[in-house]
């Protein structure tokens, strides 16, 4: 289940527990339901969390790394100007 349906199914679940006089066996039943899609997309918020930060290290790796290099790869190239 993605994250956006998950959200949404909580929110159809707070609104059944607010709106409806329902016995306490099925606010149960909606609690463990709620409580599993919480659990379910506080996952997949670490999860892309995760993948961000991993994003971002790949990203300053590269820069770094592209930084260090000289600009000129030539090895012919011994630093010297030449005019003539």
């Amino acid at each position: 289940m993605h994250l956006e349906e998950a959200f949404d199914r909580i929110q159809e679940i707070v609104g059944e527990i607010e709106n409806k006089q329902l016995p306490l066996h099925e606010i149960m039943k909606l609690h463990e339901e709620g409580q599993k899609l919480i659990n379910h997309s506080e996952k997949l918020l670490t999860e892309a969390r995760d993948r961000l930060k991993l994003t971002e290290l790949e990203i300053d790796s590269e820069v770094n790394s592209s930084e260090a290099q000289p600009l000129n790869n030539d090895p012919d190239d011994s630093g010297e100007i030449n005019l003539f």
